[in-house]
């Protein structure tokens, strides 16, 4: 039997429950609950916003014609009117044929009667069709070759054509505003805002900003968009108008709560973009991406997602979130596309990375306290997988799930695999024997209780990876309260010793020295500058340099006996790698496949027992949804969770209601099935950006402690009475 979380919800006015299953999202009322599941799958369809908003995306990249400017129509329709051929009856015989009757294309003949061109009463059914540009090229381009066919096209392809008009706006003073519009055509396409007749100094780029805004900013705002050749067009008219002072509150202009959190972002050709960004507002906001500071036809949505990156892709990206009330500009992003290694370099067959950060001990009185391993796991994995990597981050394991991950970490490395493990922790050293505490280590150092070094050296080296990096960053001193011959050692542990190459061991500190970090930063120094380094595109010998020359220049000094932390690096390499490089598209093999395969599988292991939703890739894992997932939608009341991956054994939940006055909140035990339930609050710094701290949020921590299957209930209950305190327990 699943145990289960009560998510409450004050202010509605029905008991309705939901519950994340292992095959699918299910609603119901338990007022009126289906007899049968399949009319409960009918009733309720999980997935239905991802087609919706990829309609209204594909709309938007696609302009019709009823956006040709009115000059543009009559050219194109005086070269088709002519007698010549081709003719506005040639165009429509290569349309498809259903398009058109016979007596529909006499009916557009019979225009001249009255004195209208055929050609625009066909247009005009046109664009009451709905029928794009794109569509309207291709026609054109079917037509027999003529000069009158290369006019069209040239008319087509070069002209401006406005995309997005600027929409009427109304901010309180001393807010900011953006107006944007959007246009297509021969490049350079050239912008000039005006309000009323004057031209604006300066506003010659598809985005107006008006900042600090006063009476004197009102009014209509218009833009126009040029090329090279003098061909140009208006934008419609937008009325930019204050808000009256009784009708602004302190959250009506859009607040952006999540946003790209790295000021670069670095991806590799033929990669993926994602960037988020998220606001609250009222009215709700919109949301729309742009690209030096031209607007992105699909993006409208509070994620833009783009496939297949090419170097054209590299620019300034940032998000506008925007309501009547205004409108707000995420911190921008600069994105940078590394292109295809020459023929020649290293290419790795996949590149993978395992990441352990242990903080939370048990026998924490007995040892000096952590503060960074949980940021150090989440920032460096966030830049790997920038880099292409595959990573599985795991924080406070015990022995036992240590091991169990070093053993399911070996299945990942395939034939010349790029292969990284990192380890954030307390560590000691006995007899050069180096040793990873797992976070149920006692106080007696016992070999029996703690991950030895030499394990991941062995585990790693028996692979057929073609890279094995290992960051050990951890103390390697002998504990001082007991004498080194009174603690037990394994007869049969020995000396990690490297027998392959392409083999990089980190240790962050010599033999009997201690790794620091101080509480005032945001990692310890070692994850620091890896953060800074292994991003970047240059070869392992020269970052090993670099980043051993920069823990030397931070000066950090024993306070005990003064002995500078100074890195220890082992190294075997005999090729010129880097962890940029790229994951060769010609390599991808059976080897390849079986990699990433399990490597999905990898992580339902690491979370068994825990499904959140269906997952589409069949690749045997669970799969968290990107997008919010709508619960509840009655009354003018929408409920929605937000999931997200902190870790690859720690999920973050967050249950929001629009409108803002109604209230969510979580009513859970401390341990479910196996795992820790904490309320998330606004302090922790592994929380992604895109996971707003505004709502009521949950960490479901230990995924791989789950005992049975877990599923997430929610009773909504209305509250009466002063206040909204409401009491319910665990639903049964």
């Amino acid at each position: 039997m699943a145990d289960s979380l009560c998510i409450i919800l004050f202010g509605l006015k029905r008991n309705i429950q939901f519950r994340v299953s292992n095959d699918f999202l299910l609603l119901k009322d338990s007022r009126n609950i289906p007899k049968d599941l399949s009319s409960l799958q009918q009733k309720f369809t999980p997935l239905s916003g991802f087609t919706v908003r990829s309609i209204r995306s594909m709309a938007a990249c696609c302009p019709t014609i009823s956006d040709l400017p009115k000059v543009l129509r009559e050219k194109l329709a005086h070269i088709l009117d002519e007698s010549n051929t081709p003719t506005w009856r040639e165009l429509i015989h290569v349309m498809p044929p259903d398009m058109y009757r016979a007596h529909q294309v006499e009916s557009f003949a019979m225009a001249t009667l009255k004195c209208r061109s055929p050609t625009q009463e066909l247009f005009d059914d046109l664009a009451r069709r709905s029928v794009t540009l794109d569509e309207l090229s291709g026609w054109v381009q079917k037509l027999p070759q003529s000069n009158k066919k290369q006019s069209m096209i040239q008319l087509l392809y070069g002209h401006p054509v406005v995309t997005r008009q600027p929409g009427n706006i109304m901010v309180a003073v001393g807010a900011n505003a953006v107006l944007s519009c959007g246009a297509t055509g021969h490049q350079p396409l050239n912008y000039q805002w005006f309000k009323s007749k004057k031209a604006l100094e300066g506003q010659t780029g598809s985005l107006l900003r008006v900042k600090n805004v006063s009476k004197l900013d009102e009014g209509h705002y218009i833009c126009r968009v040029a090329n090279s050749n003098g061909d140009y067009v208006f934008t419609e008219w937008a009325k930019l108008s204050l808000q009256n002072p009784s009708e602004t509150h302190q959250f009506s202009r859009p607040i952006i709560t999540s946003q790209p959190e790295y000021p670069e972002v670095h991806t590799v050709l033929g990669g993926t973009l994602r960037l988020y960004c998220d606001a609250l507002g009222d009215p709700a906001p919109t949301f729309q991406w742009y690209k030096n500071d031209l607007p992105l036809p699909d993006g409208d949505q509070r994620e833009y997602c783009k496939r297949d990156i090419c170097a054209d892709d590299q620019g300034r990206y940032m998000c506008v979130a925007s309501n009547s009330s205004g409108s707000t500009e995420s911190r921008p992003t600069r994105v940078f596309v590394r292109h295809q290694v020459p023929r020649g370099q290293m290419e790795a067959n996949d590149k993978v990375a395992l990441l352990i950060g242990n903080k939370d001990y048990k026998m924490a009185q007995h040892l000096n306290t952590l503060f960074h391993p949980l940021n150090d796991v989440c920032d460096l994995a966030g830049v790997l997988r920038s880099i292409g990597f595959k990573v599985v981050s795991l924080v406070n394991l015990t022995l036992k799930e240590m091991e169990f991950a070093l053993d399911e970490f070996y299945k990942l490395l395939v034939k010349d695999t790029y292969a990284l493990f990192y380890f954030a922790g307390h560590g000691f050293e006995i007899n050069g024997q180096g040793y990873l505490m797992p976070i149920d280590a006692t106080e007696r150092y016992h070999s029996q209780e703690n991950l030895p070094a030499w394990k991941v050296l062995e585990t790693m080296q028996n692979s057929e990876a073609k890279l094995n990096i290992i960051v050990l960053d951890c103390c390697r001193t002998t504990p001082n309260d007991k004498p080194i011959e009174t603690i037990p050692v394994d007869n049969g542990c020995y000396q990690p010793i490297v027998t392959k190459e392409n083999v990089l061991v980190i240790h962050g500190c010599l033999p009997q020295n201690s790794v620091f970090e101080s509480e005032d930063e945001r990692n310890g120094f070692i994850a620091k500058h890896l953060i800074k380094l292994i991003g970047q595109t240059k070869p392992l010998s020269k970052i090993k340099l670099e980043f051993s020359k920069a823990i030397h220049d931070e000066k950090i000094y024993d306070p005990e006996d003064r002995k500078q932390q100074v890195v220890h690096i082992h190294t075997t390499e005999i090729d010129d790698m880097c962890l940029a490089d790229n994951t060769a598209v010609h390599m991808q093999g059976a080897c390849a496949v079986s990699g990433s395969e399990g490597w999905k599988a990898a992580h339902g292991r690491y979370t068994q027992g825990f499904r959140y939703f269906r997952s589409s890739g069949g690749g045997g894992g669970p799969e968290i949804p990107e997008d919010p997932v709508t619960v509840h939608e009655r009354d003018g009341v929408v409920v929605e969770l937000v999931f997200m991956a902190e870790f690859s054994n720690a999920l973050l939940v967050t249950a929001r209601c629009r409108p803002d006055n109604y209230h969510v909140t979580f009513d859970m035990p401390e341990c479910v099935s196996g795992c820790l339930v904490t309320k998330v609050t606004g302090k922790e710094s592994t929380i992604p950006q895109r996971f707003s701290r505004a709502e009521s949020a949950i960490r479901i921590a230990d995924l791989q402690r789950l005992q049975v299957f877990l599923c997430l209930n929610m009773d909504r209950q209305e509250a009466w009475g002063l206040g909204r305190a409401h009491i319910v327990q665990p639903s049964p």
